[in-house]
């Protein structure tokens, strides 16, 4: 019995090293990922989807399709998304036509979400519902 205790130890060691430790870091693989639930979809709900569905127009425009409207330029959407005011003001033209086409109705700012979170919003748009 007591030789079978000493090996607990060792067992354990060998247990971590492959399951890989405690490296939260590490992506997962594919297959996890897909399993593993959506943050962007998460994100979404919690922050756009009250004014924004994939397929309808809600308070805002509906974002099937607003990537190849946007000519899939994430910097631009980010900084929408981020502070839409801010980015009209700049001048930018789709941005400004979509303004004028939604009665000049802003947009809530988001200045919370970090870039990886607006990434994870993105993607999930990207990817549709």
């Amino acid at each position: 019995m007591k030789k079978y205790l000493a090996l607990i130890p060792a067992a354990a060691i060998i247990l971590l090293a492959a399951c890989g430790g405690n490296d939260n870091n590490k992506p997962l693989p594919p297959e996890a990922a897909d399993q593993a639930p959506s943050e962007g979809k998460a994100l979404f709900s919690a922050n756009c989807a009250i004014c924004h569905s994939m397929k309808q127009d809600k308070t805002g425009p509906a974002l099937e399709g607003v990537m190849m409207r946007w000519h899939d330029d994430t910097t631009k959407i980010k900084s929408f998304i981020r502070n839409s005011q801010a980015f009209i003001a700049t001048g930018d033209p789709y941005a400004t036509d979509l303004y004028n086409r939604w009665s000049q109705a802003g947009m809530n700012a988001f200045p919370n979400l970090s870039d990886h979170e607006l990434d994870a919003i993105v993607d999930y748009i990207r990817k549709g519902d």
